[in-house]
């Protein structure tokens, strides 16, 4: 191979990187933190606040009932869209009872909506899937 094509290949392909360096930086850029910044993972905070309306519902729910619906416990897998809507609720772990399972739903349907995801939580997550545990007693 002669000089002139090694050279001229050497520029294409270092104009190339430079192309994609060119495309990435913004992106690279749109996910480093401000200096002395940190970041910090909301998710938790906002499962425990979807988890506290739905145990306030169950408290509302249960103070209106004539009587017990029985005794049991579940769990129910929430999801969650980045609105604050639900998007679905089942029971992964049925109680056995298909009447306390049926409260559950009915429970977690009420509670909904739920507050959208924090904004940092919008960029990472489209939804958010939280375990629930119902214990009737």
């Amino acid at each position: 191979m002669n000089h002139g094509l090694r050279a001229l290949l050497a520029v294409l392909l270092l104009a190339a990187i430079a192309g994609l360096g060119f495309v990435a930086w913004p992106i690279l850029k749109e996910q480093q933190a401000e200096p002395g910044v940190t970041t910090v993972d909301n998710r938790p905070a906002y499962v425990t606040r979807v988890r506290e309306k739905i145990q306030k519902q169950t408290e509302a729910t249960l103070a209106t009932l004539p009587k017990p619906a029985g005794t049991g416990s579940l769990v129910v897998q929430i999801e969650v869209g980045p609105d604050g809507a639900l998007l679905s609720a089942k029971a992964t772990e049925p109680s056995g009872k298909p009447t306390l399972d049926e409260l559950a739903l009915r429970i977690v349907r009420e509670s909904a909506p739920f507050e959208p995801f924090p904004p940092d939580a919008r960029k990472t997550t489209r939804v958010m899937e939280i375990n629930s545990e119902f214990v009737f007693k």
